[in-house]
């Protein structure tokens, strides 16, 4: 099987033109490809997309991924770190279209480059846009201010937009006229303001749990905990995040904890110990706050 990811981050009629491109050098390479599954999305959080969710949390293995070229996936170096030694450990490789070639260690040096490309983008987007800006006012020309929204009418806004339109924060951003950070810190105030405690969250936890090894789907745990969609994937990957660093010998964490307090990195961490940095950055926090294993 052969996946072909295809992201924008702008409109849909990006996707279609990088669709074709995509098209076009596979004909021209000469890469004839049977059972193929597009996955395509507009989409600005890496952890929200469908990369994430169809590909990285699946059970994948011995595939290849195509999509035109790595920043695609995501411009954050930490991040195609991530999803290379994931993929590499179920022997699924990423094939880059417009450097007709596949996806190596050494790349990421190049996945850096992309990174501080996109930031010197962002910076001079900015300064442009706030240039124009100030011309507009020096010229008495009124701006027109995002409008402002009660925090608890917003985030009822949010829940819906996420559980029945399955929106992103940055879709719903874009809807309100504000920015996806703020979208996801008042999502997050909110389920505390409602109720949902570290206390009670723990403790939901261990509920959801029981109620995934009982083969109870996830609109039937939505129902019975009265819990958000969104909430509830949050709390099954903390759940696997749990399962995988429990599964780690005392002896191992020990290690961890002390390599990393000598200086060494998160990321070759998670390669020496075939883990992913996420458990790493879990075992180092909680080997040093004490926690009884």
């Amino acid at each position: 099987m052969a996946i072909i990811y295809i992201r924008s981050s702008s409109s849909a009629c990006s996707l279609i033109k990088q669709k074709e491109e995509i098209n076009n050098l596979l004909k021209a390479n000469k890469i004839l490809l049977e059972n193929v599954i597009y996955i395509e999305e507009i989409s600005h959080i890496f952890y929200e997309s469908k990369f994430k969710t169809e590909i990285l949390d699946s059970d994948i293995c011995n595939d290849t991924i195509y999509t035109l070229s790595i920043d695609r996936i995501s411009r954050e170096v930490e991040i195609i770190q991530e999803v290379f030694y994931n993929l590499l450990k179920r022997n699924v490789k990423i094939f880059c279209l417009s450097s007709n070639s596949f996806f190596e260690e050494y790349h990421l040096i190049c996945a850096k480059v992309f990174q501080s490309c996109s930031l010197m983008e962002r910076e001079y987007l900015s300064g442009v846009t706030k240039s124009a800006l100030n011309k507009l006012k020096d010229q008495g020309i009124k701006l027109g201010r995002a409008p402002k929204y009660d925090r608890n009418e917003l985030f009822k806004k949010i829940v819906e937009a996420k559980n029945t339109r399955n929106l992103t924060y940055a879709q719903i951003a874009e809807i309100y006229n504000v920015d996806a950070s703020t979208i996801c810190r008042i999502y997050n105030q909110g389920l505390k303001n409602h109720g949902f405690s570290e206390g009670r969250k723990q403790e939901l936890k261990e509920l959801i749990k029981n109620d995934l090894e009982n083969n109870l789907t996830h609109q039937q745990i939505i129902e019975k905990h009265n819990i958000p969609k969104t909430f509830l994937i949050t709390l099954s990957k903390e759940i696997k995040l749990d399962e995988e660093v429990n599964s780690i010998p005392l002896d191992t964490k020990q290690k961890i904890a002390s390599e990393a307090n000598a200086g060494i990195s998160i990321e070759t961490l998670a390669k020496k110990y075939s883990s992913n940095q996420a458990v790493v950055k879990k075992v180092i926090k909680l080997m040093k706050g004490g926690a009884n294993w």
